[in-house]
């Protein structure tokens, strides 16, 4: 896509696009413009204990997402799909992200937002700290898994409280009618809140307690409302 396109539909300040709950899906979807093309996408949260009947077909909904944002005027009307493809992410860091010569970050090692499932910013700061641990794995000739351990010591100091606070916020997706889904997609504070935290603008530490309060709020409303 050409830039004076993607002026147009995303301005010079590159408009990002989020869509909560699209067709009822415990998800969202995005739109965010790249150098010469755009990036779209919509991601959905399933529990372990969700039975084999409630899975939907992301491919469809995919397509029908693709049309409602050419129908709104937010991308070209004669744009086609073009490498359709998906994962499944982690929802938590596993058990441990060092051995003997090895290193594990970002996506790989589980270290992904889980209120989100958006991975760079994680995987930029544990590849920055395993940097740091490597070269001096180098400096030392030492790449045992004691001296490698540091590297998990540091970067669950740097963000590791970050990932436990979203883990314990994410429990909160459920699968019944209470959850964040539906609170984010009807309440617009809780909607700023979830952004906020989900593109990397402000950490949970200092949202935590507003979106304790604004989730307590919400279910005690949807209490009476009921």
């Amino acid at each position: 896509m050409s830039e004076k396109t993607i002026d147009k539909y995303f301005t010079e300040k590159r408009s990002v696009h989020g869509h909560i709950r699209i067709l009822g899906l415990a998800g969202y979807g995005w739109v965010f413009p790249k150098k010469e093309c755009i990036n779209i996408g919509v991601v959905e949260y399933i529990s372990t204990k969700s039975k084999q009947d409630d899975k939907k077909n992301l491919k469809d909904i995919y397509r029908i997402y693709i049309q409602i944002l050419k129908e709104s005027k937010i991308i070209p009307d004669y744009l086609k799909i073009n490498k359709l493809k998906g994962a499944v992410l982690p929802y938590c860091p596993i058990e441990k992200t060092y051995t003997d010569r090895v290193i594990i970050c970002g996506d790989a090692a589980g270290l992904i937002n889980p209120l989100t499932g958006e991975g760079i910013d994680y995987s930029m700061y544990s590849g920055e700290i395993a940097a740091e641990i490597i070269s001096k794995s180098l400096e030392n000739g030492d790449a045992s898994s004691q001296f490698l351990s540091k590297y998990e010591k540091n970067w669950k100091s740097d963000f590791g409280k970050d990932i436990k606070l979203l883990l314990h916020a994410s429990g909160e997706w459920g699968e019944g009618e209470e959850n964040l889904i539906k609170f984010a997609s009807e309440d617009k504070k809780m909607a700023d809140i979830f952004f906020e935290i989900g593109v990397g603008n402000s950490s949970i530490k200092k949202y935590k307690w507003k979106l304790a309060r604004r989730l307590m709020y919400l279910k005690l409303k949807n209490l009476f409302k009921n």
